[in-house]
C-alpha cells in the first residue's frame, strides 16, 4: 500500500480531473510498479461516494510523476472539498482492481 498526505489546492479545485501528485518526497515511486498499482483506479471521496479515475504516469521538466485523476464524468464527488481540506491518499491493489482511498484527517 502507498500512502501519503494531500491539501486540496487550486489546481485540484480548478481542474475537472480533480488531479492529485503523488509526492516523490513521500513515496518512493519504484514502489508503484512493485505493487502494480494503477492504471486504472477506483477512487473512494471522503464521503463514500466511489468514482472511477486513473494513476496517470508522465514526465515534466523536472522528471518523472504520477497523479490521480477523476474521470471527468464524476467530478461533482470531490467538487465540495474546501482549498486546504486534508486528506490522507491510501492506494492499494484490492484483487485485480487498484483502490484509492481518501481520507480527511
Amino acid at each position: 500500500m502507498i500512502t501519503f498526505h494531500f491539501e486540496v489546492n487550486a489546481s485540484f479545485l480548478k481542474y475537472p480531473s480533480h488531479p492529485i501528485t503523488v509526492p516523490k518526497t513521500q513515496v518512493d515511486y519504484a514502489r508503484i510498479d512493485a505493487e502494480s498499482l494503477g492504471p486504472e483506479l477506483r477512487i473512494v471521496c471522503p464521503d463514500g461516494t466511489r468514482v472511477e479515475g486513473e494513476l496517470y504516469h508522465g514526465t515534466a521538466g523536472y522528471g518523472p510523476y504520477y497523479q490521480l485523476r477523476v474521470r471527468p464524468d464524476a467530478r461533482d464527488a470531490l467538487a465540495a472539498l474546501p482549498h486546504g481540506t486534508k486528506l490522507r491518499v491510501d492506494i492499494r491493489r484490492d484483487g485485480t482492481a487498484t483502490e484509492a482511498r481518501l481520507t480527511q484527517v
